[in-house]
């Protein structure tokens, strides 16, 4: 039957699309957290060397103070590049996935929770917590696609 080939394949496509979107947010997850904590010591050594400077003079202070800026705004820059990439990964995710169903809603959740977590200064250095959304998001996601499954086999 033609028409349950192409629900199969449209099943098992969606299947794929959402574990490679979980598994890039899973990936990306620590590196935004690593991203940021570097964003936020470049800075606090800008601050720094800011505060040096208003207070001595000398080529030497304007060099550090020069070197500490540019790092700082290419910290910012990659923060900010992972905050985009982990922001677009968590849309195509919400839009594979049915709000109205509970293990769905669930895994929106558990993602927005772990995004949340690697955008907070605190939470960021929580490894503990980090480790914890990680496995939440795998084990719901897993109940997710293992239903899904099912469904793909029924129609063969």
């Amino acid at each position: 039957n033609l028409k349950a080939q192409v629900r199969s394949k449209n099943r098992q496509d969606w299947i794929n699309e959402l574990r490679l979107q979980i598994a890039n947010f899973i990936a990306l997850l620590p590196a935004k957290r690593d991203r940021l904590r570097i964003e936020l010591s470049k800075e606090t050594d800008y601050r720094t060397a800011q505060q040096d400077s208003e207070m001595r003079s000398g080529a030497s202070t304007k060099e550090l103070l020069k070197r500490a800026a540019e790092e700082y705004w290419q910290a910012k820059q990659r923060h900010d590049e992972c905050h985009l990439e982990i922001a677009r990964t968590m849309s195509k995710v919400d839009l594979l996935l049915n709000p109205n169903e509970k293990d769905s809603a669930d895994l929106i959740s558990f993602i927005k929770k772990a995004f949340e977590a690697s955008s907070n200064a605190e939470l960021a250095i929580d490894l503990k917590e980090h480790e914890e959304d990680i496995v939440a998001i795998t084990k719901k996601t897993q109940t997710i696609l293992k239903a899904e499954w099912e469904k793909v086999k029924s129609i063969e």
